[in-house]
């Protein structure tokens, strides 16, 4: 891989992976506990296609994160983030309101009719959302002067190269 590419690459990753950390720390300060766990769970992973770098998580859905939280509606949530969610949730076992056991495809379906109706709690004002916004705005200079640096040095080198050849 081209050596500028290989820093694009660094200073992308790093970017991402200075937004999971704010959002995590987000997240603590603003007493989000239930999600505490999907957002450390967020990682930093290679697309197969086309190498380049993004944020994965095995339950994110960006309502989660918007601050602002899913409003009702008459489509349903979708029920491989609630699974996922769920699954990924330390000591979570789904029960009905009175506490008999009941399957992840039940509560998945109970939780997604719940949201559909009602919308979320971050949407209700139950509980406070991570404006990601704010997050992705206040790292975007920093990792944009890098990337700036990095082509003003690949190019000062490329014309240190074309001076030597005369």
């Amino acid at each position: 891989m081209d050596e500028l590419l290989q820093i694009q690459d660094k200073i992308l990753r790093q970017y991402i992976d200075d937004v999971r950390k704010a959002i995590i720390q987000s997240q603590v300060s603003l007493g989000i506990t239930g999600s505490t766990y999907s957002a450390r769970a967020m990682k930093v992973q290679s697309s197969p296609l086309s190498g380049s770098a993004f944020l994965s998580a095995p339950s994110y859905l960006p309502t989660n994160f918007d601050g602002v939280g899913r409003r009702p509606s008459a489509n349903f949530p979708p029920k491989w983030a609630i699974l996922n969610w769920m699954r990924t949730k330390p000591g979570f076992i789904p029960r009905d309101k009175k506490g008999k056991f009941i399957s992840y495809e039940t509560a998945a379906y109970l939780i997604a009719r719940k949201i559909a109706q009602d919308g979320t709690d971050i949407y209700t004002g139950k509980k406070q959302g991570v404006p990601i916004i704010p997050i992705l705005k206040k790292l975007l200079p920093p990792a944009g002067r890098k990337l700036a640096q990095a082509y003003a040095r690949d190019y000062a080198n490329d014309v240190k190269k074309l001076m030597k050849k005369k």
